[in-house]
């Protein structure tokens, strides 16, 4: 249930069994001691003490076995009526991140018991949003960058920035339908539609499978995607981090190139008074990170760890479930099982009947 028990909780929860069982025992109080638990856990060598992962609530209730399973059931029905099983180049997966502007995770080497700091260009909040997006052949599309602002200006880009990559704004920074209205119809479309002209093959549908933020939702978005062959697919609420190819194989190594390269940006500006780190210089630092550090062999990983191409619906682990939904879900599977083979049964015998009749006429 995400609440489990310490040392003392558990004694306790034994405690409470035994008294509503009415059992005798030598415990104080009918609540086990230290030794009693010592001996509870080397009789159970399968459990241990230990540290639990962090989850939110809303994480843990969405690990249900009958909303993941049945977007692999709906996914495994896309690959197979577009026929996509043999061409990864156009299944895709597209997620924006945001790219603080000072670096905060890579650890450095201090004194024990005193304060370790990293000199910085600005408050250590400031981040901008990059949309990336990639196939589960490894190919990558050039990224789309969102600044805080009412209109993008020539001197936010960069010459050195990745071929391709489009620019845009929003109040907050953060990614809003018109953006990513923008990059499907003027980044990804032509993106897919080069493809299809490489290889002679203009009427192939393409997936694209993305969260549900509602800046990837809309009527027009919807429209064009009917208009371009393009099949859209929404990965279960707050599952991403285990079904997401870019959540769970690239932007952690693209993190990780990202800050490394501001600390080596923040060293080349000790001593000349600004290292804050400017639009322009931005711009062309993604750039460099999408052409270092965007490795295929992650991007193809992503997608076969977390079953999206080749579909495989193992690879979200039945032990991230909980047990009583697991068990549910088999049961379901069991009576929907005797559900099929009874209505073939019956389909059998009347088609037996009918032929029956048939040739008695």
């Amino acid at each position: 249930m995400g609440i489990p028990c310490d040392k003392k909780e558990m004694r306790e929860l034994v405690g409470e069994y035994i008294k509503a069982s009415g059992l005798k025992t030598p415990f104080k109080n009918n609540v086990p001691g230290e030794d009693w638990y010592l001996g509870f856990m080397k009789r159970n060598p399968q459990l241990s003490l230990k540290k639990p992962e962090h989850l939110q609530k809303v994480r843990k209730d969405a690990r249900n076995p009958f909303v993941v399973y049945d977007f692999y059931d709906k996914l495994q029905k896309v690959i197979e009526e577009h026929q996509l099983a043999d061409k990864p180049q156009f299944v895709f997966n597209a997620d924006e991140s945001g790219f603080h502007h000072d670096p905060s995770r890579i650890r450095a080497i201090g004194v024990k018991g005193k304060a370790l700091s990293r000199v910085s260009g600005g408050s250590g909040r400031e981040s901008t949003t990059v949309l990336a997006c990639v196939s589960a052949d490894g190919s990558v599309l050039p990224p789309l960058i969102i600044f805080k602002g009412a209109a993008v200006q020539a001197r936010w880009t960069s010459t050195d920035g990745f071929p391709g990559t489009l620019y845009a704004t929003s109040k907050n920074g953060w990614m809003e339908e018109a953006q990513f209205l923008n990059w499907f119809a003027n980044g990804f479309i032509p993106f897919v539609k080069e493809i299809r002209s490489k290889e002679s093959t203009l009427n192939q549908s393409a997936l694209l499978v993305y969260d549900g933020h509602c800046s990837h939702i809309s009527v027009k978005i919807i429209e064009i995607a009917l208009q371009n062959n393009i099949v859209l697919m929404r990965l279960p609420s707050h599952l991403t981090d285990k079904m997401q190819p870019l959540d769970k194989c690239v932007f952690g190594p693209i993190k990780t190139h990202w800050e490394k390269k501001l600390i080596a940006y923040g060293k080349t500006q000790m001593g000349k008074g600004c290292m804050r780190l400017s639009k322009q210089l931005f711009s062309q630092f993604i750039g460099e990170t999408w052409k270092e550090a965007m490795s295929a062999d992650n991007i193809i990983s992503g997608f076969l760890s977390t079953g999206l191409f080749p579909v495989d619906r193992f690879k979200f682990p039945e032990s991230e479930f909980p047990s009583k939904l697991l068990q549910d879900y088999h049961k379901s599977l069991n009576a929907s099982d005797m559900v099929s083979a009874q209505s073939e049964a019956v389909l059998e015998i009347e088609s037996k009947q009918f032929l029956t009749y048939f040739m008695f006429i």
